[in-house]
């Protein structure tokens, strides 16, 4: 229950878990939520799109395999096409309409991870105004801040 803030112990940034969200509403709280909510959102930024940029090439061969438009119409192993493109095409051709699909997705899980972050930190602040300092939130709000985000 420690990731993410969540929980006792501490949060996936080093801040402690037991102090966070405990103010209501204090400027210095809803700096570290804003904080927290940008950090995860650059790091799901991050994390999509170093996912693009090594799949990417593979998702092409796949791609190119499926159409079979020549000169790639005649079965092939997926590595023995990856060779042919990169030998007659070159490296390049792997990486074609790359920067659409890395700054879509990089910007679509930026916005996700940003927002998940926000609604877990104000469904705690919530629980903990209620609840008392030492709760946290269980598996259905954490599902339910991903549905939310």
């Amino acid at each position: 229950r420690g990731a993410h803030g969540v929980g006792r112990g501490r949060g996936c940034f080093g801040e402690q878990a037991s102090s966070m969200a405990t103010t209501g509403g204090s400027t210095s709280s809803n700096k570290k939520a804003a904080l927290a909510a940008l950090a995860e959102g650059a790091a799901g930024a991050v994390g999509s799109m170093a996912s693009i940029l090594a799949l990417y090439p593979l998702d092409t061969a796949r791609t190119i395999l499926q159409v079979g438009a020549p000169p790639y119409d005649k079965p092939m192993a997926y590595l023995e096409l990856v060779r042919h493109i990169i030998r007659t095409e070159g490296w390049q051709r792997l990486y074609r309409g790359m920067p659409s699909a890395i700054s879509g997705t990089g910007l679509s899980w930026a916005l996700y991870f940003g927002w998940h972050e926000a609604f877990k930190r104000w469904m705690l602040s919530a629980r903990r105004r209620k609840l008392g300092p030492d709760a946290s939130l269980g598996a259905a709000h954490q599902m339910l801040a991903a549905a939310m985000a």
